[in-house]
């Protein structure tokens, strides 16, 4: 348990932002100190949250694979901005291989991706890339993948345009023997801050259109993280701020830093999110 686990009873100076400033003496979450809205926590949720999972792999895995959308190409080139597809995109396919053996060994690697069509799957880009892995050693690798007629992501109010996702499959190979996959859904879209000149203020373009962001503020959706593993409860809160009509959620530095399942939902519901880190904003 924490050292400092302060005063929680409000009236007497414990609630609002910090508590009673005793509880931010030890390193924690800011919100678990309490607000204005919240009660301290003065064991500060001590404990494992997430989910726990177990995988049997071979000796090389894949770690934080992830698709970047590079550039778009649109049927076109004259408009402001793509339509409902990009006729190509360049993407950038980046993950991280570990082995976990004592020898090296060559890893075949490769990655599809695919759009569900009328109940089957079509594909739309792929790569295959041989790397040689030294043992007990890891490798961050960055390979472009091109892919053509991808419909594209956009946030729900998007003049009727919507998140249309994709699913990416990533497999290592060794001697032809599959040694992990990974797979996960992707957006397709590429996003963009400027200054604008009618205004003098920041403006924004997703897929080179211009968005009116309508922000919303995320801090968790429970204090005592018991839903941290709950994708039921992530993408029910997610919804109700898209049917609010908002397209942005701001995750708040003083929160905790969100599992996937909460990024898996907004990209489903056509929110945004941008994440601010712990050290930007006061912590007592």
């Amino acid at each position: 348990p924490p050292t400092h686990y302060g005063g929680t009873e409000c009236g007497s100076g414990a609630c609002g932002q910090g508590g009673d400033h005793a509880l931010a003496q030890d390193v924690t979450a800011q919100v678990m100190l309490g607000w204005d809205w919240a009660r301290p926590i003065p064991d500060r949720s001590t404990g494992f949250f997430g989910g726990v999972q177990l995988e049997v792999t071979g000796s090389v895995t894949i770690e934080d694979a992830a698709l970047l959308t590079r550039a778009l190409s649109c049927a076109c080139p004259g408009c402001e901005g793509c339509g409902a597809r990009a006729e190509r995109a360049a993407l950038l396919m980046v993950l991280t291989l570990e082995n976990h053996a004592a020898r090296s060994v060559v890893v075949e690697l490769s990655a599809v991706l695919r759009e569900s069509v009328a109940g089957r799957a079509a594909t739309r880009g792929e790569l295959r890339h041989s790397i040689v892995l030294g043992g007990h050693s890891s490798r961050d690798v960055r390979l472009p993948l091109n892919a053509t007629d991808v419909p594209l992501w956009w946030p729900h109010n998007a003049g009727g345009l919507g998140p249309s996702l994709l699913n990416a499959t990533v497999q290592a190979r060794i001697g032809g023997a599959l040694s992990h996959s990974e797979e996960f859904r992707v957006g397709v879209r590429t996003a963009e801050a400027y200054i604008s000149n009618r205004t003098g203020g920041r403006a924004f373009r997703v897929n080179g259109q211009k968005i009116f962001l309508l922000g919303g503020n995320w801090i968790t959706p429970d204090l005592l993280l018991r839903y941290s593993a709950d994708r039921t409860r992530y993408c029910d809160e997610v919804r109700l701020h898209q049917r609010a009509g908002i397209n942005l959620l701001r995750v708040w530095g003083g929160g905790v830093s969100e599992r996937d399942l909460f990024y898996a939902c907004a990209s489903e519901y056509g929110v945004l999110v941008y994440s601010e880190f712990w050290m930007t904003g006061d912590n007592n």
